[in-house]
């Protein structure tokens, strides 16, 4: 190619870049802007990248070549450009068609810019190093390659060797000197992918670098060798030659695989943490460390730990790893680092030297934090936890864009939508039409900086109910103190809402009883069931929602539903009328039905309740103080139900109940109820009893039981009292769940945000 005529602060004109373009046909010719943004390419330039001019022209080096981002790569091109001293170096780019192929590369200034140029020597064995006699061989295998070494010539036979090779493999130079490389040691250099090396992929590429061999060899079993080759080609002899240097890194994998067993620890923590051997190569990092700098793990294993840090800090790591060898460990270090994208990254580090059982040297440890300064960091990561987990009020977490990223208990119980439903939509699915253009204003107002205090808006929740609410907006910040997040906290502005949420636990704790209950709007249109009336009449929830109550009726039974719905919409209270229903699949069931409305803050009738119970399988057991009603019992034979008299005497219990507590109902009956429930719950058992006793709803109180192995556990109790014929207390069904596995997940998640607020 010739040289591009230019002057020394311009680029030459387009007409003359396209016209000497065009003559080159074998090499690459790219030329950037001072930014490193594409200028020209020539038409082979445009071949190796696939596009167009039009499609490439003005696009950042890295999306062009990206292997070129790799290291220090880039800024050594900017100082090209700076300094005007050209630089030259090979590199494995991706070509769209042939795949990796080996490139020979030369930067230059060019103009205020930079001219690229590049020759794909893949298929040469010109990479060979002209060497000038057998003597400068000779100096360089026993005085300067440590490692143990071979030069082959061309057929493969073995021409010399330095030291540390027959010493290492316990072999002597007469006995492989002018044989092949295959036959020594009895053959067992004999060995597949060392003749995949020599025969094939050094005749292709003439250099081959790390690539492995496991083989087996006399006195020092197992190991796995990496071996460097390369084609050298002597002028005077007219020869070409092969040299390998091999490294045996058995050694070195078996303290990398120790080092990996740590990985459930090492893994899971919540800093970064990059594990190094002795020479500061990385061989292992967690996924705390890929998130923060950006590249993956494939793109840092094996390369040096510098490649974190930029090239002006370089020289302060080659003292940290000197300082930790001798000293074992530094701890707080304050350093840069640079992520994938370039952004420079204020760190915390603590190194500390890892040791294996013969308390030989294995490898580095680097545990980081970042942090932009530690006060603005806990200042952010507290206004963060303050909001989040101390919050009554509905809270929600919106990034930038509005999207949401977190919700708190309050505001998924108050908007009706869980957080693994919500998160990822937009905040204005919840707020009013007619509200919009004044919250998004708001939002505007807070991400400029803004205070944002106690705004109107109208919230709206799954349902579709509208909250007068007063909305509050607080800006996060992350540890760099830079705006981030957007916490939106929202306080109902009246008692109306109020009594709407009141009015919505009611219809919710309905459904929440162990008879069908179907919940219908003033249109007879049911809005809710409960488990108990899938399981009583056979359809699932959505089958049943949106249509008519008279859904579960016979068609000649309908008219009479119709009559009672229309009586509960004057007001009366339809309590225990017979009325015949039906399943999915057609059994003819009656039911015994208690019908009433439930009005909304304004005292607007807004749902019509009907509780049902199946006629058929209502059986009472007489006792000797009245009837119990069994279905009730042992419906829901999951539930641990115990049945006590009004002494406070075992009277029952199902078989939940035995298997729960671990006693018999024959090692239970006739004893105090308090023999399964510990000693500091007698005066809670005995309030509550009293409660119970005076009408007062007793639904899910937590307490505790003891098993008869005198395991204690926590559990959720309701207390029913039951009732003779004439209304007359005679008993009281405890109910119980275990609420272990709730109560361990809790603690978890306790543990788990304690440790998110500390970091």
């Amino acid at each position: 190619m010739r040289l591009i005529r230019r002057n020394k602060d311009n680029f030459p004109s387009r007409e003359d870049l396209i016209n000497e373009f065009n003559e080159s046909t074998s090499e690459g010719f790219f030329i950037f802007d001072s930014n490193l943004s594409s200028l020209e390419m020539n038409n082979a330039a445009l071949k190796f990248v696939g596009g167009s001019s039009n499609k490439v022209i003005g696009r950042d080096i890295k999306d062009l070549l990206p292997n070129m981002v790799l290291g220090a790569r880039i800024e050594t091109l900017h100082e090209v450009i700076r300094t005007g001293e050209p630089y030259r170096f090979r590199e494995y780019l991706v070509d769209q068609k042939l795949g990796n192929r080996l490139y020979e590369v030369a930067a230059f200034r060019l103009g205020a810019g930079l001219g690229l140029v590049m020759l794909d020597i893949s298929d040469r064995l010109a990479m060979a190093i002209p060497l000038s006699s057998d003597d400068n061989k000779s100096d360089a295998i026993q005085t300067v390659i440590h490692d143990p070494f071979l030069i082959l010539d061309s057929s493969n036979q073995v021409l010399s060797a330095n030291n540390a090779f027959y010493e290492h493999f316990n072999l002597k130079a007469k006995d492989i000197l002018e044989e092949p490389i295959y036959a020594a040691g009895n053959s067992q250099w004999d060995i597949a992918s060392l003749h995949e090396l020599l025969d094939h992929k050094l005749l292709q590429t003439g250099s081959v670098e790390d690539f492995k061999v496991k083989a087996y060899f006399s006195g020092l079993g197992d190991r796995t060798l990496k071996l460097n080759a390369r084609h050298i080609f002597d002028d005077q002899a007219d020869r070409l030659f092969v040299f390998i240097a091999i490294h045996d890194i058995t050694e070195l994998i078996k303290h990398r695989n120790s080092l990996r067993k740590l990985s459930e620890i090492f893994h899971k923590a919540p800093d970064p943490i990059i594990i190094t051997d002795l020479n500061g190569e990385i061989i292992e990092l967690n996924e705390e460390a890929v998130s923060l700098y950006g590249w993956s793990r494939s793109e840092l294993i094996q390369k040096p730990f510098k490649s974190i840090i930029p090239p002006n800090s370089r020289g302060q790591y080659d003292a940290l790893l000197q300082t930790v060898i001798a000293a074992h460990q530094v701890r707080d270090l304050e350093a840069e680092h640079w992520t994938k994208t370039g952004a420079i990254l204020p760190i915390n580090l603590t190194a500390v030297l890892l040791t294996n059982s013969e308390q030989e040297n294995i490898g580095i440890v680097v545990y980081m934090k970042h942090v932009a300064s530690q006060s603005q960091a806990d200042k952010s990561l507290q206004r963060f936890r303050d909001m989040i987990l101390l919050s009554n009020d509905p809270l929600i977490i919106m990034d930038l864009n509005g999207i949401i990223v977190e919700i708190n208990g309050a505001a998924e119980a108050t908007y009706g939508w869980s957080k693994g439903s919500i998160i990822g939509k937009s905040d204005t699915m919840l707020v009013a039409v007619e509200d919009q253009k004044k919250y998004l204003v708001s939002v505007a107002d807070c991400v400029a900086g803004k205070k944002v205090r106690n705004q109107d808006i109208r919230r709206v929740t799954k349902q579709g109910l509208v909250h007068n609410a007063m909305i509050s907006m607080h800006l996060l910040a992350d540890a760099k103190d830079q705006s981030n997040a957007i916490a939106i906290v929202a306080k109902h502005s009246s008692e109306r809402d109020k009594a709407s949420r009141s009015h919505d636990a009611m219809l919710k704790h309905f459904l929440e009883i162990e008879d069908a209950v179907i919940v219908a709007n003033m249109f007879g249109e049911i809005v809710d069931l409960n488990a108990a009336a899938v399981a009583q009449y056979g359809w699932k929830k959505n089958d049943l929602v949106g249509k008519k109550y008279k859904a579960v009726l016979p068609v000649d039974q309908q008219k009479q539903a119709d009559e009672l719905i229309e009586q509960c919409k004057t007001g009366k209270v339809v309590k225990n009328i017979e009325i015949i229903h039906w399943s999915k699949s057609g059994v003819i069931m009656p039911v015994l039905v208690t019908m009433f409305q439930v009005l909304d803050s304004e005292e607007i009738p807004t749902n019509i309740v009907t509780i049902s119970r199946n006629l058929d399988t209502a059986k009472g057991v007489a006792t000797g103080i009245g009837v119990i009603d069994m279905e009730m019992l042992f419906m829901h034979h999951v539930d641990s139900i115990v049945v006590e008299d009004l002494s406070g005497n075992v009277m029952t219990m199902n078989l939940a109940a035995e298997k729960m507590l671990g006693w018999k109902l024959k090692d239970l009956k006739g004893k105090p109820i308090k023999t399964v429930i510990p000693a500091d719950q007698h005066k809670q058992h005995e309030k509550i009893l009293l409660l119970g006793q005076n009408n007062v709803p007793i639904l899910k109180m937590e307490s505790k039981r003891w098993n008869k192995t005198g395991r204690v556990f926590p559990v959720a109790v309701s207390l029913i009292v039951l009732k003779d014929d004439e209304g007359k207390p005679t008993s009281i069904a405890n109910i119980t769940w275990d609420i272990s596995d709730v109560k361990e997940l809790e603690l978890k998640q306790r543990a788990l945000k304690q440790q998110l607020g500390q970091h």
